[in-house]
């Protein structure tokens, strides 16, 4: 997957995911441990995260990532 198609497809992930939770932006970010302005950047593509920040992001709202956690798999 190239870097374009995964940001769009984390944008997507975050904007359908916080809007099925009914979060505004600024819960999200709190989720997440960043700033409102920041969580912001990435959901409309101006900024790409860490791969930290990515699995963080996966763990609120999950997207395609597989991880492995001793015995179990998380999708």
């Amino acid at each position: 997957m190239n870097v374009g198609k995964f940001q769009k497809e984390l944008q997507n992930t975050m904007l359908i995911g916080r809007k099925n939770k009914k979060w505004t932006q600024v819960e999200a970010a709190e989720q997440l441990g960043i700033s409102r302005s920041y969580y912001s950047e990435i959901e409309t593509g101006i900024s790409l995260p860490s791969l930290s920040l990515v699995i963080k992001i996966n763990s609120v709202f999950p997207f395609f990532l597989l991880i492995n956690d001793a015995d179990r798999v998380f999708i």
